[in-house]
């Protein structure tokens, strides 16, 4: 229509200037017209489609009424029938529904009667899938009849066991007798027991460790991923245990001690307690990224640092667990030099000082090849953490290793000759005040089997029944000290005020 008003309009104006009458004017928008309707048919060839709609289908097709809501209606039950029949289908594959109901029964929330020894129950972590195929299984060897009976057997010889339970890789704990699952207030309050961070099982999954943390405090690292270093270095402090030791070293261009002269704290390693392991993380917020990262000189005096606690020098006090000597490097991955020649010096000149890399990929790294390298040369293992879900997870992944080659040394040896792992004091989650708790791995024996441990078995022994036979007179006492130096219990031992 505003192609012809314009053809028009010019049609018009130049009639006018010509001078021409109101008829040589219908005339010329007549042949215009014309025009128009040709240049149409050529362009759009609509007489061949008339004639087609004309011959094909004019006369020979009917018209009927269709009700649109009641089709629609139709395919919206058909659509809903067929997804659910799927869903249906899937959760019989999985019974999924009847294990639900299963685990119900046996619920920490769901008791009604706290301690109850004819009965165990279960507690789920709260980010384990409950459907999960690790979950189920759990739940069903620890539920075993023979396991249950056996734990009944042992609250019958010994009636003051406090608790006794088994701690699973999949986050399911069993306990006997069955308590009723307290958070306190309920309201606000995440449930976030997880055996696997617990000091009963992380002291019985593997041996103790002599870890160095090895930190890139480049200029790459600034925001998201030096966030990500520290947090997963604190959830890898809750895994260590005073018979642990560690320290930690950062670097860029340069290389130094995280602790710096601090505390004493340049040569050797630090005992895995409390009030070190808030120091590291008070002293990781001092440190300024920038420049770039040179790792093979700072790996260069990691090495050493274990070469010097392993000397002999009887002026040095070598501090140390005896067990595994671990470096945990951190690096988003831009590095300009492979550390080939440092690590391949380290092994040929130290044979049987057996140091293990496990490299952490941090953020969005773009060069893993030489982390992936150092870790499996030193007979390591590596991982990637690239966004704050991995970080929990991520951050136990060398204790499978370390869980493996202690399942190899127990392989061997008869249940009674596997020694028995005390834990140090720590406070139950369920109100049962101070606890030491007796814990041992239980060794996965199936064929084919992709772990070297089922789970972990605790019983806990609390310090009120200890201070009840510990004796106290007016001309001796007795205390309780254990092989790291700290008093567990001692009759004039006051706990600080806390406001």
């Amino acid at each position: 229509m505003l192609l012809y008003g314009l053809f028009l309009v010019l049609s018009v104006s130049r009639a006018a200037e010509d001078g021409k009458s109101t008829r040589g004017l219908a005339t010329a928008v007549k042949r215009f017209s014309e025009r128009l309707k040709n240049t149409f048919n050529e362009q759009t060839r609509f007489t061949l489609i008339e004639k087609g709609f004309v011959e094909n289908i004019y006369g020979k097709t009917e018209a009927s009424f269709l009700d649109f809501i009641k089709i629609t209606d139709e395919t919206h039950k058909k659509v809903k029938v067929l997804f659910e029949k799927k869903i249906h289908a899937v959760r019989n594959d999985t019974n999924c529904e009847s294990y639900l109901r299963r685990i119900g029964t046996y619920n920490v929330y769901n008791m009604t009667k706290n301690l109850n020894p004819k009965k165990s129950a279960v507690h789920i972590n709260i980010e384990s899938y409950k459907c999960g195929n690790s979950v189920l299984r759990d739940f069903e060897w620890t539920g075993h009849g023979k396991i249950e009976e056996v734990m009944k057997q042992n609250l019958d010889e010994d009636p003051t066991i406090l608790r006794q339970y088994i701690g699973t890789y999949s986050g399911l704990t069993r306990l006997l007798p069955a308590i009723k699952w307290e958070i306190e207030p309920p309201d606000v309050t995440f449930d976030l027991f997880d055996p696997r961070f617990r000091p009963w099982f992380v002291g019985a999954e593997s041996a103790p460790k002599d870890i160095l943390f090895l930190l890139d405090y480049s200029g790459s690292v600034k925001g998201q991923t030096l966030y990500l270093i520290k947090v997963t270095i604190l959830y890898i402090l809750t895994t260590l245990t005073p018979n642990d030791y560690f320290n930690a070293i950062w670097y860029n261009s340069q290389q130094d001690f995280v602790l710096g002269s601090h505390h004493n704290c340049t040569d050797g390693f630090l005992p895995a307690t409390t009030r070190n392991k808030r120091m590291l993380r008070d002293y990781l917020n001092k440190i300024e990224e920038h420049d770039q990262a040179s790792l093979p000189p700072a790996l260069n005096m990691s090495f050493a640092q274990f070469i010097k606690s392993n000397s002999n020098d009887p002026d040095k006090i070598n501090a140390r667990s005896g067990g595994h000597q671990i470096i945990m490097l951190f690096t988003d991955g831009g590095l300009e030099e492979w550390p080939t020649n440092i690590v391949l010096q380290h092994l040929e000149q130290y044979p049987e000082n057996n140091v293990r890399v496990f490299g952490y990929s941090m953020g969005f790294s773009t060069g893993r090849a030489p982390l992936e390298w150092t870790s499996c040369e030193t007979k390591g293992d590596s991982t990637i953490i690239d966004t704050i879900t991995d970080v929990k997870t991520q951050s136990r992944f060398h204790l499978k290793k370390l869980s493996e080659i202690l399942a190899l040394t127990y392989k061997d040896k008869k249940l009674e000759e596997r020694p028995i792992i005390w834990s140090p004091s720590y406070m139950d989650t369920q109100k049962a005040g101070a606890v030491l708790s007796a814990s041992l791995p239980i060794l996965n024996t199936m064929e084919n089997a992709t772990a070297g441990f089922l789970g972990i078995a605790a019983v806990d022994l609390s310090f009120s029944q200890i201070r009840k036979i510990i004796p106290v007179h007016d001309q001796f006492y007795g205390f309780i000290i254990d092989n790291n130096g700290i008093v567990l219990f001692h009759p004039h031992l006051k706990l600080p005020v806390k406001h």
